[in-house]
């Protein structure tokens, strides 16, 4: 038929165009997930909190944060090894997540540093949910070649307040981190 060439040329045009919108998929999934932890990242994280931001305006509900840090991980990758500590931080990830509901976000904020996002979680309720993470990370035994270790992390809480800034809450998380880090470490501090 006189047409073949030109519906040869429109399969081939639609199989390129389906196999660029599957990469291009995947690509902005990865964009959004830690390749260690399967975690999403930060810009992942950031998503979800305008997703739980806008539910928050619309109910009333509210939406905390929760920002952990593990302790001396430092010294886990300069004693054990950069490959151990890799493991430490897949082990805290799945310790974490199995504390958390579904609508509830844990994401690796950087490093060592994990960010909770608690929707519809007051300030008691995001406590709560941090002591119960301090205690399933610091139940983790780490086995490695030779040893075996505990882990512990230390973990700031807040509760957003309408009218102040993402950053404003994160960095009242963070500054509550910073409590627990000075008062001993392995705590719980909410501001």
């Amino acid at each position: 038929p006189d047409n073949l060439p030109l519906a040869g040329f429109t399969i081939l045009f639609l199989a390129a165009a389906h196999s660029l919108n599957d990469r291009f998929e995947r690509e902005h999934e990865a964009s959004r997930r830690d390749a260690l932890t399967g975690l999403p990242n930060r810009r992942g994280f950031l998503e979800s909190w305008e997703e739980a931001l806008q539910r928050n305006r619309r109910s009333g509900r509210p939406v905390s944060v929760v920002l952990g840090d593990l302790d001396h991980f430092k010294r886990i990758n300069d004693t054990h090894g950069h490959a151990c500590g890799d493991t430490v931080l897949r082990a805290v990830a799945q310790a974490i997540r199995s504390c958390l509901r579904a609508q509830d976000v844990v994401s690796r904020w950087g490093g060592e540093e994990f960010m909770l996002l608690l929707p519809d979680t007051d300030l008691t309720g995001a406590g709560h949910v941090a002591e119960t993470t301090r205690l399933a990370v610091r139940a983790l035994r780490v086995e490695h070649p030779g040893s075996s270790f505990q882990v512990t992390i230390s973990l700031g809480v807040c509760e957003h307040r309408p009218g102040r800034s993402m950053e404003e809450t994160i960095a009242e998380a963070d500054a509550a981190l910073y409590r627990a880090k000075q008062e001993g470490r392995d705590r719980v501090v909410a501001r």
